[in-house]
């Protein structure tokens, strides 16, 4: 249809019938960038007499999901990582790291040798979710762990070559294996920052 035909309703219709397919929190960055897209059309393309006014501003939102705060209990830990065995041998390491560093699975999974700074005990993120670069300090047990994978590598490697579906599959069945219900990969982060604090 044509921006000038575009009403609140055809917007309120989007929402419910995406609201039937995935998650609120799913609908609402939608609805973001939909009306991010109107915007950008109305200030900068020259389509303000098109469309007056950005119908997406003028409908509900659905409410956002409350963010998952799932911490692994007294014993989970232990369970998980005496769980954590796999063909795959880059598993547990990834595991591991994830613990000690509070790294995105993605941040994790395309972390170069270029960007490991072990003399300095810190990792560069040259583009994270957000976009920005950032820093990640070394644990000692991090540092070791880094420390004990083969070496004589190019530095563009990547540091854990393991594949997002093949840990996916290992995460899953670990889980199952350790009787961990809930507890997502991503999960990991909350735990580690949370453990951050708790050590000041």
């Amino acid at each position: 249809m044509s921006l000038s035909e575009l009403i609140p309703h055809h917007i309120t219709k989007f929402r419910e019938d995406r609201l039937k397919e995935v998650s609120a929190g799913t609908v609402l960055k939608d609805l973001g960038l939909l009306s991010a897209v109107i915007n950008t059309g109305r200030t900068e393309w020259g389509l303000e007499n098109a469309l007056r006014t950005n119908p997406v501003s003028l409908i509900s939102k659905p409410k956002a999901p409350r963010p998952r705060d799932r911490r692994l209990e007294a014993g989970e830990l232990e369970k998980l990582l005496a769980a954590c065995h796999s063909p795959n041998p880059w598993f547990r390491p990834v595991v591991l790291f994830a613990i000690e560093t509070g790294m995105r699975r993605g941040e994790i999974l395309s972390l170069c040798w270029e960007n490991v700074h072990l003399g300095k005990r810190y990792v560069h993120l040259p583009d994270t979710k957000n976009g920005d670069s950032r820093d990640v300090p070394l644990s000692p047990q991090a540092l070791e762990l880094l420390g004990d994978l083969p070496g004589n590598i190019r530095s563009d490697q990547v540091v854990f070559p393991l594949h997002f579906e093949a840990l996916k599959s290992s995460w899953r069945r670990a889980c199952c294996r350790a009787g961990i219900s809930d507890f997502r990969f991503h999960d990991l982060r909350h735990e580690a920052t949370s453990r951050f604090f708790e050590k000041g």
